[in-house]
């Protein structure tokens, strides 16, 4: 079909399913952006001098599954690069460090904020009022977690920042609203949430790139470390978790039998990380720990990909 008739098709389903309408320079532009392939040349006639070019349903199908990102609310194409090749459709490598990169900072700008006193946290005698003020503007933590803080308990965390880092007194980084996804090892997911973007031990991934101290455990860090084998072998981990997260009760038979009787207790608890994982900033952060982990501890993730295979349906 020409891209007139492609359009046509296009507009009749797109709109009606995902609220998203395609006109024809936002083809051409995904076109020169590699998000759509060119079209195929079918040569000149005697009756046509000109170029004929054919759009297929291989196009019809590509173009369907940008509207359904975009729809959704995922409209920069780096993130678009990154969830068509999550869902397994090749994009050039060159484009998916940078892409990875930009959304993982444009995430981290907004679930990380500054906390700006001029009051010096170490002092006994800082009012029930500047308490407050410095705990309401660290936010909240995400009610899934189910873990509640006073705001005794957040400026002391604060000032456990403070401590660690005495070149920092007046500015402190805290996240909000941030949840226990992509955060490294961090055992007790509330510590990263409070610890502030300075507490080099459990903030992993969140770290600032520009931070010496612990740049090395920060996304960009990693994301620029890893290369395209590492970048399909956490692609491929990425997979298998989420068949893995959707049938926890055989994998936990299979390969944790004496945890059997806690199966519902388990289920409640991955139920929420695989609900995480359906949404863009989820899937972004899920990734990025699992590129992490190959970067850490390649081994280790090779016994876990092979584990949960060894149960998987065989196609």
């Amino acid at each position: 079909m020409n891209k007139k008739a492609l359009l046509e098709r296009v507009k009749k389903r797109s709109y009606k399913r995902y609220r998203f309408r395609v006109e024809r320079r936002m083809l051409s532009d995904w076109v020169n952006e590699d998000l759509v392939p060119q079209a195929v040349a079918l040569g000149r006639t005697s009756e046509c001098p000109r170029q004929n070019w054919d759009w297929n349903a291989g196009h019809y199908r590509r173009i369907l599954q940008i509207c359904r990102i975009m729809g959704g609310g995922i409209t920069r194409k780096t993130g678009v690069y990154i969830e068509l090749w999550l869902r397994g459709i090749e994009i050039p490598f060159d484009l998916l460090p940078k892409s990875f990169s930009e959304e993982f900072k444009r995430l981290r700008q907004k679930r990380l904020k500054p906390v700006n006193s001029n009051f010096d946290l170490a002092t006994e005698n800082m009012t029930t009022k500047r308490k407050k003020a410095l705990a309401n503007q660290m936010g909240e933590l995400s009610p899934e977690l189910n873990i509640e803080l006073s705001n005794e308990e957040k400026i002391k965390m604060l000032q456990g920042v403070a401590a660690e880092d005495a070149k920092i007194d007046v500015t402190f980084y805290a996240p909000k609203l941030i949840d226990n996804m992509g955060l490294g090892e961090v055992k007790q997911p509330y510590l990263a949430m409070f610890g502030g973007l300075l507490n080099t031990v459990a903030l992993g991934l969140f770290t600032d790139p520009d931070y010496e101290k612990n740049k090395n455990n920060s996304a960009q860090t990693v994301i620029g470390n890893s290369d395209k084998a590492a970048f399909e072998s956490a692609r491929q981990l990425f997979w298998i978790f989420q068949w893995a997260l959707s049938h926890m009760a055989p994998l936990i038979k299979q390969l944790a039998p004496e945890n059997s009787g806690n199966i519902e207790i388990i289920n409640s608890k991955y139920n929420y990380i695989s609900q995480r994982i359906k949404s863009g900033s989820g899937r972004l952060e899920f990734f990025i720990t699992l590129l992490s982990l190959i970067s850490r501890d390649p081994e280790k993730a090779q016994i876990i990909q092979n584990s949960i295979r060894s149960i998987m349906p065989r196609p």
